[in-house]
Parts: structure tokens; C-alpha cells; sequence
């Protein structure tokens, strides 16, 4: 990376870094994994079970998490696209 490249690129890191800092590991619950384990099993053999309401609430909190992880990449994206804009026309103007 030449010097200009890392200078455009070192907000990014950082606020990359600051997302990556704050999500922590997470382990799913013993009753989650043998639900799991038990759907699985089911589907396999071509029987659908009804999920427990603690397994959809569960659920919902990971698209949850997804949903905002995705929405960071969708900023994060949106800026670097933006300077780059700005740049390119202040080049071609400039």
C-alpha cells in the first residue's frame, strides 16, 4: 500500500477495529444446542418439528445482530464510496 492508500483507508481500519472490538464471543445455551441438534435430526429424516419460543427469540436476536452488523458494512461502505467521489471530482477539477 502506498502512503496516500493507507491514509485514505485508516478511518476505515478504525472504525473497523472499534466494531471488532466491541462484539464479544457469544456461546449458545445447552437447551439451544440440543434444539438444535433435535430440529436437525427431524429435518433429516423428513419431519419438521414446531420450534420453542426461546429458540425463535433466539433467532430473532441473531438476524437482530446481523441486520446491524450489515448495516455498519453498509455505512462503512457508503463513506469510502463518498470520499472517493469527492476525490475523483476534486482530481478532475482540481
Amino acid at each position: 500500500m502506498n502512503s496516500r492508500t493507507h491514509e485514505e483507508w485508516e478511518p476505515l481500519l478504525v472504525v473497523a477495529e472499534k466494531v471488532r472490538a466491541s462484539l464479544l464471543p457469544v456461546e449458545p445455551s445447552p437447551a439451544f444446542v440440543q434444539d438444535l441438534h433435535r430440529n436437525l435430526l427431524a429435518m433429516a429424516s423428513g419431519k419438521r418439528l414446531r420450534t420453542p419460543l426461546s429458540a425463535r427469540h433466539g433467532l430473532l436476536i441473531g438476524a437482530a445482530a446481523l441486520g446491524s452488523a450489515l448495516s455498519v458494512v453498509g455505512i462503512i461502505a457508503y463513506v469510502v464510496r463518498s470520499r472517493a467521489s469527492a476525490e475523483a471530482k476534486t482530481s478532475v477539477h482540481g
